[in-house]
């Protein structure tokens, strides 16, 4: 049976029209992978400042050696306002 597995990767803060990466080191093999970016507020309030828009713009594999791989995820901040986020994965694997 398959294992199914949700879990926060990592969170930051964006500027409007800035990129940022987040790199999984030694992610595990033979699964399917999903990323999802939420927006979160960074002044401390339960509000955004203004319209927040985020995009995966890139997700890349990399397979250093055997034994040792990346997962690099590229986050852009499409919105007209400064951000927080948070990145998710879902993962599905034998």
């Amino acid at each position: 049976m398959a294992n199914v597995n949700f879990q926060l990767l990592g969170s930051g803060n964006v500027n409007p029209g800035a990129s940022t990466s987040f790199v999984w080191k030694n992610a595990p093999s033979k699964h399917v992978w999903a990323f999802s970016v939420e927006a979160k507020d960074v002044t401390g309030d339960d509000f955004l400042l203004g319209p927040v828009a985020f995009e995966i713009t890139r997700v890349v594999y990399h397979l250093i050696t055997p034994g040792n791989r990346r997962i690099e995820v590229v986050i852009k901040n499409s919105g007209s306002v400064a951000s927080g986020y948070n990145l998710y994965s879902a993962m599905i694997g034998a």
